[in-house]
């Protein structure tokens, strides 16, 4: 998925997106703020130390016609609103309804 590739140009995310297939492998304590940054404490590619790292998620993702798409410069957040997290499923009112993206894929 793109956005996997994105998270790859970010250096804290380099060595789990090739590692693990996806974030999630080697981050955990992972939450949302102020509705499109992803906040996530991962390993560091010595892999014994954690880091705070974050991801405006509008440089990766965009509403296409209420469908929440991996894309770069998507700036989803400018047309949808209430976004959430569980697990690595990100959830947000976008026009008439929710649509949800696994970040993890």
């Amino acid at each position: 998925m793109r956005f996997i590739a994105i998270l790859a140009t970010f250096p804290v995310f380099n060595a789990i997106a090739l590692a693990a297939g996806g974030f999630i492998g080697s981050c955990d304590t992972c939450s949302l703020l102020n509705d499109h940054t992803l906040e996530c404490r991962c390993q560091t590619n010595n892999s014994k130390n954690h880091a705070v790292t974050s991801l405006d998620l509008n440089q990766c993702i965009t509403n296409n016609n209420g469908v929440l798409v991996a894309t770069p410069n998507g700036d989803f957040g400018g047309s949808c609103s209430g976004s959430r997290l569980a697990g690595t499923t990100l959830s947000s009112n976008c026009g008439s309804g929710t649509t949800s993206i696994n970040l993890s894929n």
